[in-house]
């Protein structure tokens, strides 16, 4: 078995030469805290940078002032067309109007019909070709007394929005048709306009 030597003579020199180091390595252990990072810009890409932060937020703050000037546009004009809507949905109602809620038998009891007409933006004044109406009072056992009464005018009768107009009146001595006394009881004035299609009611009751 032959041994081999080798002596400092024959080991390979190492020169400054043929020695090979890897850069990435060097520069990662000269500053590891630059490692996956983006250079830092300089010179006017810097000042670019630096002023365009505030000028991005500028813009995206003019954005949402002017998107809620617009949902509050859209809302205000939303509102307004909603209570114009409502308030033109009123009509002229027929009221009928006694001067008390209960009467003693053998008394009278006092009615008043009126027209009223509630706040209107769109349809205007109504106007009703005559203020002629019928009454039906109706009782326990069924109609007591029905009447009619015929209202002449020259011209149409024309009721303005926000108005309540008295149309006529009228006086029942409790008595049925036939001229007796009614009995106790709950009572129903009805009311219906001739020429328009209105009608209102009223409850008295008779002890």
């Amino acid at each position: 078995m032959t041994e081999t030597k080798l002596s400092a003579e024959s080991a390979p020199k190492v020169t400054p030469g043929n020695v090979t180091t890897d850069s990435r390595i060097t520069n990662d252990r000269r500053n590891p805290l630059r490692q996956d990072k983006r250079p830092t810009p300089t010179g006017r890409a810097a000042f670019n940078h630096i002023y365009a932060l505030p000028q991005k937020h500028q813009q995206r703050k003019l954005r949402d002032v002017t998107r809620r000037k617009f949902l509050a546009a859209g809302f205000a004009v939303g509102s307004l067309l909603l209570v114009t809507a409502l308030l033109s949905t009123f009509s002229v109602v027929l009221v009928v109007r006694c001067d008390k809620r209960s009467y003693p038998v053998a008394s009278s009891a006092h009615i008043d019909i009126l027209l009223t007409y509630g706040p209107n933006l769109v349809r205007g004044a109504v106007t009703i070709p005559s203020a002629s109406y019928e009454i039906l009072i109706s009782g326990p056992s069924g109609p007591v007394l029905a009447a009619r009464a015929y209202v002449h005018t020259e011209e149409p009768l024309k009721i303005l929005p926000n108005t309540t107009q008295k149309i006529g009146e009228f006086d029942w001595d409790l008595r049925d048709a036939s001229g007796n006394l009614v009995t106790p009881g709950s009572y129903a004035v009805t009311v219906t306009l001739l020429d328009y299609p209105v009608s209102g009611e009223a409850n008295i009751h008779v002890y």
